[in-house]
């Protein structure tokens, strides 16, 4: 069988690179790294023994695309600024997928839907924690619960995990926001880091509204009228804390990039929180019936490349093209978590 060739761009970030070293585990990919500093490009590939091509590539300055003709799939694994490069990759009928959990980065791919199906390019979006294994979990609650009509999604996230800066950046940002979700087939506005719910998730915990993009694209199942999700930090004293300067209003300091530095300094150095994740989702069905599963593990960044790596061939055995997700790929909840549970012997799921 013909090898399929594989751009990774970002791939000596912590993700991209963990997703570099999978994949590396599979004969039936020959892998390009991509990124703006060839010196550390060229450091990881002499991890590999330099099994790699390299690509020196700034997203921010491309301007000549013709370079997708030479790849299969294209991993992107920063938030890109615009559509620019996923727009080439459907021009070029060349595979895209966005490791993203941002809305905006979402917003830029959902244009590009019905051209990506003419041209038979998937566009490959939530394969992360949530969105990703979030929507997972909702499909195999879709599957096992008739008509169900209201979903309800927990995150808890470990203050202790390595995160990147855009990822802290990212949690800042949406601290202090008014969004819309979804409920009895209305959008509703909310605040985030509002409206507690206590539900129990590796212990019993409070969480509050959080815009993680998993609730917006799981509001398209057919005949649900409500969905939402939730988040809390391992740290409980941390999650109230937070819960607090939202309610009086001061979680607006978080915007501010002097603020936001000074924070990441602080968890990144301090032991207030574990590397721990937990995901659970709720459903109820119109008859008020009601079911959860949840999955939890250790390393944030290490399960997002396990899931992205895992549903790489997937993508490739798929007959279904345009902007998808990964509950569109995985058919069998239980032996796609299998799969990552050999990768990650502490990955635990219960369904």
């Amino acid at each position: 069988m013909q090898t399929k060739k594989i751009l990774v761009v970002g791939a000596s970030g912590s993700v991209g690179s963990s997703i570099v070293s999978l994949l590396f585990q599979d004969n039936s990919y020959t892998i390009t790294i991509a990124g703006r500093r060839k010196e550390i490009l060229e450091k990881l590939n002499l991890d590999y023994n330099n099994s790699f091509s390299i690509l020196p590539l700034n997203i921010h300055q491309i301007t000549d695309f013709s370079f997708l003709k030479n790849f299969d799939l294209l991993i992107m694994c920063l938030d890109i600024p615009n559509d620019n490069l996923p727009k080439a990759c459907v021009q070029f009928g060349v595979h895209y997928l966005d490791i993203s959990a941002s809305e905006s980065v979402y917003n830029l791919l959902k244009p590009l839907h019905q051209k990506a199906q003419n041209q038979n390019v998937k566009l490959l979006f939530s394969v992360g924690l949530a969105p990703g294994l979030t929507n997972v979990l909702a499909k195999y609650l879709y599957e096992q619960l008739d008509q169900i009509t209201d979903l309800e999604l927990f995150v808890m996230l470990g203050l202790g995990e390595i995160h990147g800066d855009q990822a802290f950046q990212w949690t800042f940002d949406n601290l202090h926001k008014e969004y819309f979700i979804y409920q009895n087939n209305k959008s509703l506005k909310v605040k985030s880091f509002t409206e507690k719910k206590t539900t129990n998730l590796l212990g019993n915990r409070n969480f509050y509204l959080f815009d993680f993009v998993d609730q917006h694209i799981l509001k398209d199942l057919p005949n649900v009228k409500s969905v939402s999700t939730r988040m809390a930090f391992d740290n409980r004293f941390f999650t109230s804390f937070v819960a607090f300067l939202r309610r009086i209003g001061l979680t607006k300091i978080y915007q501010n990039k002097k603020m936001q530095n000074s924070m990441m300094f602080l968890l990144k150095n301090s032991q207030i929180g574990s590397d721990i994740y937990g995901l659970k989702v709720i459903a109820r069905n119109h008859n008020k019936q009601e079911k959860s599963v949840s999955v939890n593990g250790f390393g944030e960044g290490k399960m997002t490349a396990i899931v992205a790596a895992n549903l790489v061939n997937y993508l490739f055995e798929s007959n279904k093209n345009g902007l998808i997700h990964s509950h569109d790929l995985v058919n069998n909840v239980p032996d796609f978590f299998n799969e990552i549970q050999r990768k990650d012997p502490k990955f635990q799921f219960k369904l």
